[in-house]
């Protein structure tokens, strides 16, 4: 599947003094160093730009001599990326994604224009920028928000969103058309679904064996669901899960989703149970996270305080159970989390080969920063 991205978006500010204005293209910083690869040589020389099929470069710092050469004649590219590792581990360690999107985000933005050149080493770093980043938005607008978080939400999935299609554009990269469909996602959060649907028209729908599947399928729910197609987005999020056997992230991400359609269809009871399930599995994740804040807000509205209509089956099988009594004895810190036996933590890949799946996809944002809310008790 060859997925192209071309994304007319302003670039979010991320904490950067030389950061470019919104609508600008990235630029680098003068003499960004790097060894470059080819054929019958190796280059150690200062990256300067871009102007066409050509990459800029120097051999000094000081040098005023620019020379150029043609991106298809690069082999092999490594970037001197120069950050806190300890510091980097540690964020993400403790779940910490605003600070490591911050730090990951400082370290590639300067690398953006050049992440195409094959076996670029700031290519699998940006998409971990980019993951992160939705990540952090997403926990921003997780549970009762103020208009100043959603704005910086705003701003990391639009920052997220630049990065993501940027990568996407690397074709000699395994998983440019996942940071494509993530950026799409992005898309549809920022609230441009007519572009993300122009973006996902192009696509043609992967098999149920390709890597993407699951996650195309998400993108698909993301934007059903942001266009008041709840029943549509559910059916999509079902394919997902179903036969995604690729990204562990898709089954949170999925349920995470659904809970927010049945939210919408105004479903308490099932918004409720699927929160409370999520908060049970993965309970020392972000999903968890998400899903605990979620669920206090559905509660504490009071929303499933009248008995639900007894289902036929849980009657016949003697199954019946009050999930309210479950809930709140789960959110009071007595129920045993399932995701507490194994110490459950989203899986990290390196930034080597990069063959391991990262985690973090950031399900819808909060109906808060949509419109779509459980209503607040009178």
């Amino acid at each position: 599947m060859s997925i192209v991205l071309s994304l007319g978006i302003g670039l979010g500010l991320i904490g950067r003094s030389a950061e470019p204005s919104s609508g600008q293209t990235p630029q680098p910083p003068p003499n960004l160093p790097a060894q470059l690869k080819l054929k019958d040589s190796t280059k150690d020389v200062f990256l300067v730009g871009r102007k066409g099929s050509k990459v800029l470069y120097c051999f000094s710092d000081a040098s005023r001599s620019v020379l150029a050469l043609e991106a298809n004649d690069i082999q092999r590219t490594r970037i001197r990326l120069e950050y806190d590792t300890a510091a980097l581990d540690k964020a993400v360690g403790t779940q910490d994604w605003g600070a490591a999107s911050s730090m990951l985000t400082r370290i590639v933005w300067p690398a953006l224009p050049f992440l195409d050149l094959k076996g670029n080493n700031a290519t699998p770093m940006a998409l971990r920028a980019g993951l992160y980043l939705m990540r952090a938005a997403m926990t921003k607008t997780s549970g009762a928000f103020t208009p100043e978080q959603a704005r910086a939400a705003d701003i990391d999935y639009r920052t997220a969103c630049t990065i993501l299609a940027t990568v996407g554009k690397a074709g000699w990269y395994d998983r440019a058309d996942e940071a494509t469909l993530r950026a799409v996602i992005c898309l549809v959060l920022l609230d441009r679904p007519e572009d993300a649907k122009k973006e996902l028209d192009r696509i043609a729908e992967p098999g149920t064996t390709d890597e993407t599947y699951g996650l195309y399928w998400l993108s698909r729910a993301h934007l059903s669901a942001a266009g008041e197609e709840s029943l549509a987005a559910m059916d999509q999020v079902s394919l997902a899960v179903d036969f995604d056997t690729h990204d562990i992230d898709t089954f949170p991400d999925a349920l995470l989703l659904s809970a927010k359609c049945y939210e919408k269809l105004e479903d308490w009871y099932r918004a409720r149970d699927v929160y409370y399930e999520l908060g049970m599995l993965f309970s020392k994740t972000y999903w968890g996270e998400i899903a605990t804040n979620r669920l206090k807000h559905v509660m504490a509205q009071e929303l499933t305080e009248t008995p639900e209509e007894a289902r036929i089956r849980n009657v016949f099988f003697g199954v019946e159970e009050d999930m309210n009594v479950k809930v709140k004895e789960f959110l009071s810190g007595g129920a045993d989390k399932k995701g507490d036996e194994k110490g459950r933590k989203p899986a990290e890949k390196d930034t080597g080969a990069d063959k391991g799946k990262p985690t973090g996809q950031a399900p819808a944002k909060d109906d808060n920063a949509q419109g779509n809310v459980a209503p607040e008790k009178k």
